[in-house]
């Protein structure tokens, strides 16, 4: 085969399918914008819970404001030396837990502890029949040194006997320093906030964002992935226009020179492997030639002369069986390729198509034109190493054919002994 006709073959099959290509892009896409989306409905939760704990520590520090102005002359106490201190006797307990409950059950706060500078909670008490200890938070000593802090965290500290309004949530736990006269602390607050109201909030928002995110980025990857897919669309269609002029011949429709030859070689290696240990190779070919044809182009013209073709070509077509290979070689020559047969079988079709063509006469338009072929048939031989031996003993007994007297196929001598066959017979 030709280097150009290699390399023809090598360029189709590297160029995969457009449509594949486009499928393979589609769910690509998708993962893409599946990642995309999850990454920033992370990042918008992400942004709404800081802005959680910075809404809860500015409201503790207004809750903290509230209750050191109303419950100042409870929890402030001055000492010998005339120190303010947090201090809060146990006959105002229970009071101060149901004031506490008063002014912030709408904030929905959880818990209020207020810690002196001994890291003492001075308005709970610790249950005097199992002597637990509360557990000293680590954040308390940030609130302690002066500085506040807002974290989220959950009630899960069993150490106290707390008496939490509505039990047990996820919460936002605020730690804020209680500032004297002088700018100097006096202890902490802890102040810890349900989120269950943030929560829904960040719910519906990540919610929100999500949908909407979703949407515009389907809406602009849809749009991207039409106008790919009309370019992938005309990309295929004049894929398999290059194909189909790469493979056929645009007279007859039959497989053009070079794919022809190519199906040949594969149908014979193919051949060769189902038989390696067996002999003779079960594989044929026929060389065919319209005998003269140029006379029919001298007389009729070239229209004619192209339409007597592609007859030919419909009728050899309709007379070979379903796996045989067709193809046009070059002007009125063509060639035919039977695999998995032997000499009998093909010698039989070759009788055929000698005979389709012989016994019905070309007519167009008024015309009738008497015709003929001439076959040079040949089969493998166990040394055959490749096609072109074949080719060579078709091509070299189509001529045989041709000087025998035409309208006929021509097999080598031994071929053809005991063989009945009128056609082949012709031949001697």
């Amino acid at each position: 085969m030709s280097a150009t006709g290699t390399c023809i073959d090598s360029v189709l099959e590297r160029c995969e399918d457009p449509r594949v290509l486009l499928r393979k892009v589609l769910w690509l896409g998708l993962l893409c914008l599946a990642a995309l989306l999850l990454l920033a409905t992370y990042g918008v939760y992400r942004a709404y819970s800081w802005r959680l704990i910075e809404s809860a520590h500015t409201e503790a520090q207004a809750t903290c404001q509230v209750l050191l102005v109303k419950e100042k002359k409870h929890l402030l106490a001055i000492d010998n030396i005339g120190k303010a201190k947090l201090n809060l006797s146990d006959t105002e307990q229970a009071n101060f837990e149901k004031r506490l409950q008063k002014y912030f059950k709408p904030f929905a706060v959880d818990t209020i502890r207020i810690w002196d500078l001994r890291r003492q909670v001075i308005n709970f008490t610790t249950d005097k029949n199992t002597h637990r200890v509360p557990t000293i938070p680590a954040a308390l000593d940030q609130a302690l040194a002066g500085q506040g802090i807002s974290l989220l965290g959950k009630a899960t500290d069993v150490s106290f006997e707390a008496k939490s309004l509505w039990g047990p949530a996820n919460q936002v736990i605020s730690y804020l320093p209680i500032w004297g006269k002088n700018k100097e602390v006096l202890g902490a607050i802890e102040i810890r906030r349900s989120v269950k109201s943030y929560r829904e909030e960040i719910r519906r928002g990540v919610v929100f964002f999500f949908l909407l995110l979703g949407v515009a980025l389907l809406a602009l990857f849809s749009c991207v992935y039409l106008l790919v897919a009309k370019g992938a669309n005309r990309l295929a269609k004049t894929q398999q226009v290059l194909r189909w002029l790469a493979t056929t011949d645009p007279l007859t429709g039959l497989f053009n020179r070079r794919e022809i030859l190519a199906r040949a070689s594969d149908s014979f290696s193919k051949e060769k492997d189902n038989n390696r240990h067996k002999t003779p190779v079960n594989f044929g070919l026929l060389m065919l030639d319209f005998d003269n044809f140029k006379e029919i182009n001298d007389n009729y013209g070239h229209p004619v002369g192209d339409q007597v073709l592609q007859e030919l070509a419909t009728r050899l077509r309709a007379t070979l069986r379903p796996y045989d290979i067709l193809g046009r070689i070059g002007g009125e020559e063509f060639l035919v390729v039977l695999p998995n047969s032997k000499l009998k079988q093909c010698q039989e079709i070759a009788e055929r198509l000698c005979k389709t063509v012989r016994e019905q006469p070309f007519e167009f338009d008024g015309l009738r034109i008497c015709g003929s072929i001439s076959i040079g048939g040949a089969t493998a031989h166990p040394l055959d190493q490749d096609l072109e031996a074949l080719l060579q003993r078709a091509d070299e007994r189509l001529y045989k054919a041709k000087n025998r007297g035409k309208d006929c196929a021509f097999w080598p001598e031994d071929a053809v002994s005991g063989s009945n066959l009128s056609s082949t017979m012709s031949a001697f």
